[in-house]
């Protein structure tokens, strides 16, 4: 299977445009660290099944796709840049006559669908099985209604219809079988079988069909849908372009990074991580003296803007005394929580000359992984030693680095 994708980017997007700063079709508006034509061009071409790109645009946006665009990202797969027409269909059609002569399949992605994900095209690739076409689809969840004027005529069943998006992917032939068909109307012309045509409807002119799924159906075609529910917005309106950027700009990534060490002394016990581990010292402190547990903490608290350890768990506090660091570890999580933070991964290093911690490392991980309410994936601990150098390799101390990532809205 050869797929080439066809990316119909030549509207004007005159009711986005109008009272904007920007003063260029929507397409070629920022989101994030790119152009919103940028995110769909750059997830096609990492795709291993695209194998290459027809960018369709307007006459006045050539320049600036092939300069801005392609050339900026370095967009090998990008093949041509062609001129659109007047409709959406008639763009597509364009593309369609630009395809190489070996691709055996077309994918059309509207040029406003900037959500498009490796995961959705490869699912599309290895469900077409048969059929002439698929497209991704998602189910109605609202209640719909037929009225007539301001009147309920009845409730539509909703599990009968979905919702018709883009990427969709078609056999090349047939996609251009239905576009001749279309455009010269022969009535020679033979559908790939009789398709069933409703009393009074009329198949003349681009504005019957809205997508290439409905083309492909007039002449016989058999589409697949594949059902999902992902976001995939089309940024159609100025309400969608704020949730577009609320998506992609309102994710903030933080990181923190926190350091601990504690002195090694007789008659406390050893705990690292939560776990007690056999050992004739532990580390001398106010609460359990949990080296580790304190430095993810204080990443916890750092990368939160929230302070540090000392400022909500002060040494000089008697109500601390003796308390297991999983408390103190947990309340920064509760902290972190309510700056409608959450916690993605943690990486630790341990450092000791003695005792050896290589056997109980995935232990400490788990344990690590279950006080957080995280997985044991989302929990990396190294341990290391001093080579006998400064007190961690005399033996004096032990020392802990924590280094946390926090997502959040």
């Amino acid at each position: 299977m050869k797929i080439t994708a066809i990316v119909p980017a030549a509207g004007a997007g005159k009711r986005l445009q109008a009272g904007s700063v920007y003063n260029r079709p929507k397409q070629f508006w920022p989101l994030g660290s790119n152009l919103i034509i940028e995110k769909i061009l750059l997830e096609l071409e990492h795709s291993p099944f695209i194998k290459e790109i027809i960018l369709v645009c307007s006459r006045p946006y050539k320049s600036f796709c092939r300069n801005k665009v392609v050339k900026k990202n370095n967009l090998k797969k990008v093949a041509k840049i062609i001129i659109g027409g007047r409709k959406r269909a008639d763009s597509v059609y364009h593309g369609l006559k630009n395809v190489s002569r070996s691709t055996t399949h077309v994918l059309v992605h509207d040029g406003v669908r900037p959500f498009l994900t490796q995961e959705l095209i490869t699912r599309l690739v290895h469900s077409l099985d048969k059929a002439d076409g698929i497209i991704v689809a998602r189910s109605i969840v609202p209640t719909l209604k037929k009225v007539k004027g301001n009147i309920i005529i009845h409730t539509v069943d909703r599990d009968t219809i979905c919702e018709a998006e883009t990427p969709q992917l078609f056999k090349k032939d047939i996609l251009k079988k239905a576009f001749t068909w279309y455009k010269t109307k022969r009535k020679e012309f033979t559908p790939l079988e009789k398709a069933p045509q409703k009393k009074g409807r009329r198949v003349d002119s681009l504005t019957e069909f809205t997508d290439e799924a409905s083309l492909v159906e007039a002449i016989g075609g058999r589409i697949k849908v594949l059902k999902h529910d992902g976001i995939n917005l089309k940024v159609t309106t100025p309400a969608d372009y704020k949730i577009a950027k609320r998506i992609v700009e309102g994710t903030m990534v933080r990181v923190g990074m926190g350091y601990d060490i504690h002195r090694l002394v007789a008659g406390r016990d050893l705990i690292i991580g939560g776990i007690k581990i056999p050992f004739d010292k532990g580390c001398l402190g106010h609460s359990d003296g949990d080296p580790l547990l304190h430095a993810i903490t204080d990443a916890l608290l750092g990368a939160a803007s929230l302070g540090d350890i000392g400022e909500y768990f002060p040494d000089t506090d008697p109500k601390y005394k003796n308390i297991p660091s999983s408390f103190i570890v947990s309340k920064a999580m509760r902290l972190i929580s309510k700056c409608n933070l959450s916690l993605l991964h943690i990486d630790a290093t341990i450092i000791v000359q003695k005792p050896k911690l290589q056997k109980y490392k995935d232990r400490i991980r788990k344990k690590v992984a279950h006080i957080l309410g995280l997985t044991p994936s989302q929990v990396n601990i190294k341990a290391k030693t001093k080579e006998e150098l400064e007190s961690e390799g005399s033996g004096f101390s032990i020392s802990a680095y924590a280094v946390v990532t926090l997502i959040g809205q």
